[in-house]
């Protein structure tokens, strides 16, 4: 049984291997647009995608906005036009800067959605090491990563992204979302992730520091997961950061990486 243990706090949201955001609706009313997408401090490109809801027996997983008119806005100076580079997926080149304040905005069908946030400090990875775990009822035998990592003082949130030998881990072993309610401006001393590795693997470990409001997505994200269901209500309580009525979430995240080769 392979899993990951986030010991930094109660706070571990676990999300499917899938990113992308696809809400269903039980209202057959008109379709509401849904971006899902963030830049970072790390070079780009990045991406946006932007889509509609849809019904929710509909067996359409994303229904794409295409030609909408994409502009990402720094510090209300700075602006790009996205480039749209798939049936609603939308590039752009932009770096993102800590404390920076950036604007999404999206036109389409006549509307406008705008998304916005402030980039925030994250830790500064130190550095990884990794230990032999014995097979146990838990965990197979293979070797586990630790992380050390130096974590600024006031609340922070974070997102951790684990590849192996280049690609992303999927499912309930890579999507992980905490916060720093224990650690607050203190050193990480061996942060485990129990996701077995073997000889020979390489591992990038990526941390990304969102703020409180892409947070409380993720958690509203999670919950509508696992209440899903022919017999659930409708996601009333999945919070959004678009405006007009959109749902998803534009986020701005710090971003530190280090790797490692288990030898």
């Amino acid at each position: 049984m392979k899993k990951i243990f986030i010991l930094l706090t109660t706070a571990l949201i676990v999300f499917s291997c899938e990113e992308k955001i696809d809400i269903k609706l039980k209202d057959q009313g008109e379709p509401k647009v849904v971006v899902d997408g963030f830049i970072t401090t790390s070079p780009g490109p990045h991406y946006i995608r932007i889509s509609r809801t849809v019904p929710f027996f509909s067996a359409n997983k994303f229904d794409p906005v295409e030609g909408a008119f994409v502009t990402l806005t720094e510090d209300e100076t700075t602006s790009e036009v996205l480039t749209e580079i798939a049936p609603g997926v939308y590039e752009t080149s932009m770096q993102g800067k800590v404390d920076s304040y950036y604007e999404l905005s999206v036109e389409t069908s006549g509307e406008t959605y705008v998304g916005n946030d402030i980039l925030p400090l994250g830790a500064t990875i130190d550095s990884l090491s990794y230990f032999f775990r014995e097979e146990d009822q838990f965990n197979d035998e293979g070797y586990d990563i630790k992380l050390y990592a130096q974590e600024p003082a006031g609340e922070q949130f974070y997102r951790i992204v684990m590849y192996r030998n280049g690609k992303k881990l999927g499912g309930y072993d890579n999507f992980l979302v905490t916060d720093d309610k224990f650690v607050d401006g203190n050193y990480i001393n061996g942060l485990e992730f129990e996701q077995t590795f073997e000889k020979g693997d390489t591992i990038i470990v990526q941390m990304l520091t969102t703020t409180k409001k892409v947070f409380e997505f993720y958690r509203s994200l999670e919950y509508q997961k696992n209440s899903g269901g022919g017999f659930s209500p409708p996601p009333a309580n999945l919070t959004s950061t678009i405006s007009n009525e959109g749902f998803g979430y534009f986020g701005a995240f710090d971003s530190d990486t280090m790797s490692i080769v288990i030898e």
